[in-house]
């Protein structure tokens, strides 16, 4: 085999790979329904929420950015509601 039929074969088994390795899109509903019970859990527990820095200075955006966080690593973990 030539050079270039070698860098062919590995082009296509890395192209083959990345499928296989590659997850489906979450859908936005799911992200939504982690987000907001973890809003919900955080606004039921007043003392739950701390500032963090880079954080939003309006506490509604940083509780947001926050919701959106976890359902984010909930997601990757492969929890879901």
């Amino acid at each position: 085999m030539s050079n270039a039929e070698l860098d062919r074969l590995r082009a296509e088994l890395d192209r083959v790979q990345n499928l296989l390795d590659a997850k489906p899109p979450v859908p936005p509903s799911q992200v939504e329904r982690i987000a907001t019970a973890a809003m919900k859990g955080m606004l039921a527990h007043p003392n739950r929420y701390k500032w963090r820095p880079g954080d939003p200075e309006n506490w509604h955006d940083a509780l947001a950015k926050e919701a959106k966080e976890i359902a984010a690593a909930m997601i990757r973990a492969g929890i879901s509601t």
